[in-house]
């Protein structure tokens, strides 16, 4: 029984971290221009980042600090896009290129050190 019970919390644990559907209804909300909305979405499910994989780890910081940029709160973007950039790799590339770009734009406000401490692919 103990073995069907941790396959089980195993199984649900993994379809968890597979399914976000939160996750892309924020990016949605970004690409439509609704940053306070994608900011609020990904703000309600921050205590389930834990569980999403690395690739979805690095999509959630990415969207909330561009999200928060937009909104003109820069700690908060250099704090989620820093979180991005811990997960670089994960990210495809199109991404990739947005979070260097983003962390450029906060290196030229002085919130960062630099964008040459962002790893290129």
């Amino acid at each position: 029984m103990s073995l069907r019970w941790g396959v089980l919390c195993f199984l649900m644990r993994f379809s968890m971290a597979c399914t976000a559907p939160w996750l892309s209804q924020a990016e949605s909300a970004y690409d439509q221009g609704r940053y306070e909305n994608a900011a609020e979405e990904l703000a309600r499910h921050e205590k389930e980042v834990a569980n999403l994989s690395d690739s979805e780890r690095a999509r959630y910081g990415l969207c909330r600090g561009l999200a928060l940029m937009k909104l003109g709160d820069h700690n908060g973007a250099r704090r989620w896009l820093g979180q991005a950039r811990d997960a670089s790799g994960a990210l495809d590339d199109a991404r990739e290129r947005e979070l260097e770009s983003a962390w450029t734009e906060l290196a030229k406000k002085g919130l960062v050190a630099g964008h040459h401490e962002m790893p290129i692919r």
